[in-house]
């Protein structure tokens, strides 16, 4: 892998819950970069209802919620 990129992504998709309303990015699942390094398998969780203008995105998995908050827990003594 060059530059650090990592074999795991997490698949996100906007959603939009009404017409007109502002859409949110979630996670839908995750992919995996395949030996050769030119493609991805994807494992979705959940699949758009309507594929067509369904905008999905790879990107770096976020740290686990329990890392982030130790990470800025002021230290114990």
């Amino acid at each position: 892998m060059a530059n650090g990129e990592s074999m795991r992504k997490d698949v996100m998709a906007v959603v939009t819950r009404r017409k007109g309303d502002r859409g949110y990015w979630t996670k839908i699942g995750v992919a995996f970069l395949k030996k050769d390094g030119t493609s991805w398998d994807l494992n979705l969780d959940f699949y758009p209802a309507d594929a067509t203008i369904t905008r999905m995105q790879l990107r770096d998995p976020l740290p686990a919620r329990d890392q982030v908050d130790d990470e800025q827990s002021p230290p114990t003594e």
